[in-house]
Formats: C-alpha cells, structure tokens, sequence
C-alpha cells in the first residue's frame, strides 16, 4: 500500500506527537498539568474553541485515554457489568488455547531457552492469567524454559487490576508511569516476572518474543476520509454552529488535508476510508523485533480486508452509542482494517498469515475437542451452561465467531519438514 511506505516523518506531522517512539506507544495522550480537565467533553469544547476543528483521529485519542478522565483511565469497562464482553471474559476456552497457539510456535521455531511474552492492551488481565494457568500446566513440554510477561497498558486503574489478579496480592503503592522503563513491576506465584509499559518500545529488545493484542487495535485512533466529487476529504470534528449547548458534529473539510495526500493509496477504490497510522507504526516495530531476535505474533479484532468503509462506532452498556456524546463515558472502536496490517508487516524479513476468521481459527486449534472435555469433567448444570454459552457466542458467525478475525506474523526461522519446506503456523491450516 502506498502509504505505508511513507517515512514516519509523514505520521509525527499528522498525529502531533514529537518523535516515532510516541507513536508507538497505546495512544497515551500526555497532559502535563496536575489540575486537568472536569470531563472529555470540557477539555475538547475548549480545544476546538481556542484551536478550530479536530481531527478523528485526535479526538478518539483525547475521548479515550486522556489523563484521570479518558474512558480507559478510571474505570473497569469489560463484562457484564461494563460496556462489552471479550471473548477471554466469555470463557477459559479462549485463553487456553491462545496459549497452546503459543507454544506450539515456540516447538516450532525452535523452542529457545527463553521467552518473553507481551500483552498489549491487556483488559482484566484475564487473558494473561489463563495463558499462565495453561502454561503451568503444559511445563513438561516447556521444562526449564525462562519467561517473562510484559504489557503494554496505559490505564493506572486497569493496570492496578491486572497486578492483584496476577500476582494475587493487593498493590500498595501509586501508580507512576515512566517514559523510559517499566512503571510497575509484579511477580507470580510460579514466580514468573511481571512488568508494565505504557509503550512498545521500553519492552526489552534482542530476546525471543511472543506477542498478543487482542481488541487491541480497533481501539487505536484512526483519520476517516470521504471522497467528494472525486477529491479525498477529511473528516473533523467540530462544534454545532449554535454554539450554545456544547454539542459536537462531523464536518467534512473544504481542502484535502496532508492526511489525504499520505495515507490512502492512489488505487483505493471506496468512498470512505478509515486508516490508523498509528497502528502501521506498531505493527512494524513488533515485525522488526521479531525479525531480529525470532519470535511471533497474533493479532485477534474485529476487522475486514480492506472492505468496510464506515466502521466508527460506539458502546456503552453493550448497545450501540452516539461517538458524539457521552465522552469518555463510552468506549469509541473502529474495525480494524487487517489488509493494512498485512501491508505494514510484509516489507520485513517475516511470514504473515491470515486473516482467518475467529469460528476457523478456534476450531483449527481444537476448540470443540476441549469443549467436550471440560463437559465431562463438570455435572454442574451452570457450569456447563456458561461453557456452552460462552462457545456458541465465540463460534456463532452471527456474532464474534465471522466478524472477528485474526492474523500471525513470523520469523521465518522456522522448522522444516522433510520436504525442507516450513511447517505451516498453527490454526492457519
């Protein structure tokens, strides 16, 4: 694609961030002052009224992780009681087998000494401590290897949560996040070492690394663009021309923005685009680690091949909400465009595989063999309920099991089979 082999020069302009390592951070909008704003919707009334319309992009990135008030900073969003579920919330199913994705990666490129695990976006931590369970429980097949987990987060709040659940004791002290290094540190009863990173690239280079961000980059903010009498148009955000009760519209500029020129390729053929440079930036700097020190990563969202054209949307309460209001009171998603993913990595020394669609994927790896099993094991009838729940709403195509997706990249140091060709990645084939 003809934007993502524009310099990150182009991006630091179109994001405001000062330098590429911002950028790769989980869209951390830095506010220095201790006072801070009331609410999101203050702080961007006032940003639009000091400074003119805002773009998609920004405003995703203020509504969403703006310091104390940002929809992620304060507050547990997952579950029934929050404003959506994720599949790792729905059943144990799904974080075991992610796991078993990863160590059979691991067998397969090599099964080096040493691993490093990174979350990013990490919710509840849930994911993590099923991964962990699972581990402990496969350790005669990972024997004496060493292992670290790292996540990339930047809520304070779910950041606290996902230590007590990890590391299975309360967090005394005030979470203080560092530019340059982990801000927190925990570790396991297994004692396995835990650290937090509120950017990608403070996680330590050089080592064998296994990556999952699952939901992770539909929340990422992306530039929406209309074409208008055959002429590239950005989308802004602005206040309603009464300007009287602190309401928010779309508008779409008048010129092409420098977003137009650098982010859509000159084949693109829809109407509307949605395009996260930010995402580009991140995929990148996993696929280069992974280049360079061995490794993998799995990408789990909602998403499409470069197909959708107007996925904004939000949630609150697991219904559907006007992006405009409500500001950080419900989250802001856009499905990830998984063709540009694709396009991001492929320029490195990796193979990448998919999308494949989550019903396949989980089947491939064996999900319906570990259904029946854990049915035998329990004749608790709720038990058996939520396992059988929790399968059908992962696996129905009517719900996550077509619209969620999910894509593998890999070092190509892979094993070979007696063909000399590489043994093909887990649950893609």
């Amino acid at each position: 694609m003809h934007a993502l082999k524009l310099r990150s020069v182009f991006f630091n302009k179109l994001v405001r961030f000062s330098t590429c390592n911002e950028l790769q951070s989980r869209c951390f909008y830095r506010f220095d002052s201790k006072q801070g704003p009331a609410s999101v919707a203050e702080f961007i009334y006032n940003k639009i009224l000091t400074t003119g319309p805002i773009s998609v992009s920004e405003f995703m990135k203020i509504a969403l992780t703006f310091p104390k008030v940002g929809y992620y900073m304060n507050r547990d969003v997952f579950g029934n009681q929050g404003d959506f579920v994720t599949s790792p919330e729905l059943s144990q199913m799904f974080g075991e087998l992610i796991a078993a994705w990863f160590v059979s990666e691991w067998s397969n490129l090599g099964a080096p000494g040493s691993i490093q695990l990174v979350e990013l976006g990490p919710g509840r931590g849930t994911l993590a401590c099923d991964i962990l369970r699972t581990f402990k429980q496969l350790r005669q097949v990972l024997q004496d290897t060493k292992m670290s987990f790292h996540f990339v987060e930047m809520s304070p709040f779910l950041s606290k949560v996902q230590y007590e659940l990890l590391c299975c004791k309360p967090l005394e002290k005030k979470i203080v996040f560092c530019t340059d290094n982990y801000f927190l540190s925990g570790r396991t009863p297994e004692n396995i070492d835990l650290f937090w990173h509120n950017a990608l690239d403070t996680v330590p280079r050089g080592t064998f690394t296994l990556f999952i961000a699952h939901e992770f980059f539909d929340a990422l903010p992306v530039h929406k663009f209309v074409k208008k009498d055959g002429i590239w148009k950005e989308m802004y955000i602005d206040i309603c021309s009464d300007g009287t009760k602190k309401n928010l519209r779309f508008v779409l500029l008048p010129n092409p923005t420098l977003a137009c020129k650098t982010l859509i390729a000159k084949d693109e053929a829809r109407q509307q685009v949605e395009v996260s440079p930010q995402s580009s930036l991140i995929v990148q700097e996993m696929t280069s680690r992974i280049s360079e020190s061995n490794g993998a990563a799995l990408i789990g969202d909602y998403g499409h091949f470069g197909t959708k054209e107007d996925t904004l949307r939000g949630f609150k309460k697991h219904q559907l909400a006007d992006v405009l209001s409500d500001l950080g009171e419900c989250d802001i998603t856009a499905d990830v465009d998984f063709k540009y993913l694709r396009n991001a990595a492929l320029p490195c020394n990796v193979d990448v595989s998919g999308p494949i669609s989550q019903n396949k994927f989980l089947k491939h790896l064996g999900i319906d063999t570990r259904l029946m099993m854990l049915l035998r094991s329990s004749s608790d009838p709720e038990v058996r309920r939520k396992l059988i729940g929790g399968y059908n709403i992962m696996i129905n195509p009517a719900q996550m099991g077509e619209r969620f997706q999910f894509l593998s990249i890999t070092s190509r140091s892979r094993l070979k089979d007696k063909n000399n060709k590489s043994v093909p990645i887990t649950g893609f084939e």
